[in-house]
């Protein structure tokens, strides 16, 4: 928040187990670092489904490329559940397949829909990890494809630049957005 990480030292999720807050506190810097350059709607704000569409690709970009990053950096031995999702082809699949349901249905959003589909944001995009999984398989694939820098230059030029460059990687079928 405002450029502070708060981690909770108690929680479960460390299992005592410094290499995973290390990890995390990589993802989350990213972060700070990702927000000087692009600034997200919040899905509250959203007025319409467009709108929704845009945050959803914010969302893609920002958790996407932080997950990549942070799992670029993991040691070898750090096994959590977003990598193993990144780690399944079938995984992936299953969440490039959400997105573009989400994509599809938010263009086809009306004023009516528009809370429900907010909702569906959050718990796709988050709960089940497609923001996450999704924005890390296209990051990777455009450092494995275009180079590092080119994915360095998405961060400057935004989501829908991130989508483009990805889309020109000629991604194989069940992974396209």
């Amino acid at each position: 928040m405002d450029g502070t990480i708060v981690v909770s030292l108690t929680d479960r999720f460390w299992a005592n187990d410094p290499a995973r807050l290390f990890n995390l506190l990589v993802h989350e810097l990213f972060h700070n670092g990702f927000i000087l350059f692009q600034i997200g709607l919040s899905p509250k704000e959203a007025k319409d489904g467009e709108a929704l569409v845009r945050a959803l690709l914010w969302q893609v970009q920002n958790e996407g490329m932080a997950t990549y990053v942070s799992y670029r950096a993991k040691p070898p031995q750090l096994a959590l559940a977003d990598y193993r999702l990144l780690e399944s082809s079938g995984e992936v699949q299953k969440r490039f397949a959400l997105c573009r349901r989400l994509i599809f249905d938010f263009r086809e959003a009306d004023e009516q829909t528009l809370p429900t589909l907010r909702e569906r944001l959050w718990q796709e995009g988050n709960v089940s990890r497609v923001t996450y999984t999704v924005g890390a398989a296209m990051a990777q694939r455009i450092e494995h494809q275009k180079g590092a820098s080119a994915l360095v230059k998405t961060i400057e030029r935004g989501p829908q630049n991130f989508v483009n460059v990805y889309r020109g990687t000629s991604p194989p079928a069940g992974l396209d957005l």
